[in-house]
């Protein structure tokens, strides 16, 4: 999100003499979380014995900064839509949650990127059992702080946050490669696109007016 929010070509896209835009269309926060995840999963020898919940394997302090980062990069590309004499104030910004991703070693076909929530976890020493559950955990706490900055005395105007959770079929646990919705470990393949895109096209064609 910070170097979406730093993007001089965004920037220009938005300041005054560029024509008005209809939406922008924004996706964002997934990889703050999955870069974070490293930092906000305990080490074995920091965490209860037998955590009992998801919650009990983060440092809550660094995924509350994690999501509080994400929401102020949103805060700064609205800014960057408001910004006094430019076209495009005001002009609804369509952005989504994130569904869930099975954690396992299935790194990304386009080159050596990846995996990553199974690295993390593998670093971490996260009990097989105990993987799926702390991957929704993470999921679910960004979507709730991206769907807080629609909500509230604090809300950002003119943002809409599409909740994709439950969108796609989970990828097989262990699998290694393409599976189910999945491409990879936190990727979408063709199939899983499309389920996402029925999701949000009503949403935007609401707010275009069509």
């Amino acid at each position: 999100m910070a170097s979406i929010a730093r993007s001089q070509q965004l920037r220009e896209a938005l300041s005054p003499g560029i024509k008005r835009w209809d939406a922008i269309l924004l996706s964002g926060g997934g990889n703050d979380l999955i870069n974070a995840a490293g930092n906000i999963v305990l080490p074995k020898n920091n965490r209860p014995t037998l955590p009992g919940n998801p919650a009990a394997f983060c440092n809550q302090a660094a995924l509350q900064a994690l999501i509080e980062d994400v929401q102020d990069g949103y805060r700064r590309i609205a800014a960057m839509r408001d910004v006094p004499g430019g076209p495009s104030r005001g002009v609804p910004i369509l952005a989504h949650t994130y569904d869930y991703a099975t954690p396992r070693d299935a790194p990304a076909i386009f080159g050596s990127l990846g995996p990553w929530l199974h690295h993390a976890f593998n670093d971490r020493e996260i009990p097989p059992g105990d993987r799926v559950a702390l991957a929704d955990y993470l999921t679910d706490r960004l979507a709730n702080g991206l769907l807080a900055l629609t909500a509230g005395t604090h809300r950002i105007l003119d943002l809409h946050v599409v909740d994709t959770r439950g969108t796609m079929t989970r990828a097989a646990l262990g699998h290694r490669g393409d599976s189910h919705d999945w491409q990879n470990e936190i990727h979408p393949n063709g199939g899983g696109y499309e389920k996402l895109a029925k999701r949000i096209e009503p949403v935007l064609e609401g707010l275009l007016g069509h």
